[in-house]
C-alpha cells in the first residue's frame, strides 16, 4: 500500500446523489461476478431502486471522503447502517486514482466505528483481496 493521503471525512449531501449513484451501480456492474453477468437494462433499472431504497432509510449513513482542502472534490465513499448494534456495509467506493493509499480502509474503519462484525451487502472484486482482513464480517446480500 502507498502511503496515506490526507483526507477529511464528511457526510454527504443532495450534491452528492449523482457521484454515489453513478459510481455505485458502474462500478459494481463492472466489479461484480454478480452484477456482470445480468444484462445492462436488467441490472441498472433493478439495481438503481435497491439503492433508492437503501439511501432512504433513516438508519443509513454516506460518507464522503475529500481532500482536506477542498470538501467539493470526491475521492470515495461509504455507505453503512447501524441494525440492532450491527454494522451492516453496504457499498464502499474509491476512485481509481486514489485506491491503494489507505482511503478504502479510513472509510470502513469510520463506519465501524470500534464495532466488530457485522454484514456486508455487496461482493465485489476488491473484497476477494481484502476478506480475510474483514475479521468478523459476514456477506449477507439479503441485508439489502
Amino acid at each position: 500500500m502507498n502511503e496515506a493521503i490526507p483526507v477529511k471525512l464528511r457526510p454527504a449531501g443532495e450534491n452528492d446523489r449523482n457521484f454515489i449513484f453513478s459510481k455505485w451501480l458502474k462500478n459494481y456492474k463492472f466489479s461484480s461476478r454478480f452484477a456482470k453477468r445480468i444484462k445492462n437494462d436488467v441490472f441498472y433499472k433493478w439495481h438503481q431502486l435497491i439503492l433508492e431504497n437503501i439511501l432512504a432509510r433513516p438508519s443509513c449513513s454516506i460518507v464522503i471522503a475529500h481532500p482536506t482542502d477542498d470538501p467539493d472534490v470526491n475521492l470515495g465513499f461509504i455507505c453503512f447502517e447501524t441494525i440492532e448494534d450491527l454494522k451492516v456495509i453496504h457499498y464502499v467506493f474509491v476512485k481509481p486514482e486514489f485506491r491503494n493509499f489507505g482511503l478504502g480502509r479510513t472509510l470502513y474503519n469510520h463506519a465501524m466505528d470500534d464495532s466488530i462484525g457485522g454484514f456486508f451487502t455487496h461482493w465485489t472484486y476488491p473484497v476477494d483481496a481484502i476478506e480475510p482482513k474483514l475479521i468478523g464480517m459476514v456477506y449477507d446480500p439479503y441485508r439489502i
